[in-house]
């Protein structure tokens, strides 16, 4: 996702030849683009049947359900602060955000009850702060944090930080989603205008660089 349009990306091949996990230019090539009447979207999440996608907007009291050409379906009302993240969560159909300057990290239903909000320990630039959350295939609840430090932290059942990794390969990260089968995290960054493959265990396992700007979330197709 990037400044105002949605855009359709195929991995065609993410396997090394037996090379092991080496570092790799990922083959990417762009199916699509699509663009939106919300004003500045900013995290994205395939939504349940994976045929649609939940945006969240920094500028408006709701968070979008789109189909995959960026058309509204229906929203969920939000009254946040500076929301810049969204995931849904299969495990209760609730939806995860993150709340970039106040640090916080919020769950509400699809009604727009909140069901839960935490703060989470973490210091530093009002505008530096939270930018992407995600679950995997457990129901862990990871949140990213822009810079200053770069990080990936891993969170609790009672959403306290449980393990922080710093990321070192972009200059910030603005947006990630979990890749089931290679166990990793596809994460993008809207200063270098790239999208990375990594993986707590690996580290760094490729990249591709992005055409678009403003790259403010990503979503993974098991399919």
């Amino acid at each position: 996702l990037g400044g105002a349009a949605v855009a359709i990306l195929q991995l065609l091949s993410c396997d090394s030849s037996g090379q092991g996990p080496e570092t790799l230019v990922l083959p990417l090539t762009q199916l699509d683009d699509h663009s939106l009447s919300i004003d500045e979207p900013s995290g994205l999440s395939l939504a349940a049947g994976g045929r649609s996608l939940w945006v969240v907007s920094g500028q408006t009291d709701f968070i979008y359900r789109l189909d995959l050409d960026g058309t509204v379906l229906d929203s969920v009302s939000y009254a946040g602060q500076d929301p810049e993240g969204v995931a849904f969560d299969p495990a209760d159909s609730t939806l995860w955000l993150v709340e970039e300057r106040e640090r916080e990290i919020v769950q509400i239903d699809l009604d727009g009850r909140e069901v839960r909000r935490v703060r989470l320990a973490l210091d530093g630039d009002d505008n530096s702060g939270l930018e992407g959350v995600c679950v995997d295939d457990d129901g862990s609840v990871y949140v990213l944090n822009e810079k200053k430090p770069a990080s990936l932290i891993l969170l609790t059942g009672d959403l306290a930080i449980e393990q922080m990794w710093f990321l070192d390969f972009a200059g910030d990260v603005s947006g990630m989603a979990w890749d089931r089968r290679r166990q990793a995290f596809w994460i993008v960054s809207d200063q270098d205008r790239s999208v990375y493959l990594w993986s707590p265990a690996a580290g760094l396992l490729g990249w591709s660089a992005l055409d678009g700007k403003k790259a403010e979330g990503v979503a993974y197709d098991p399919d």
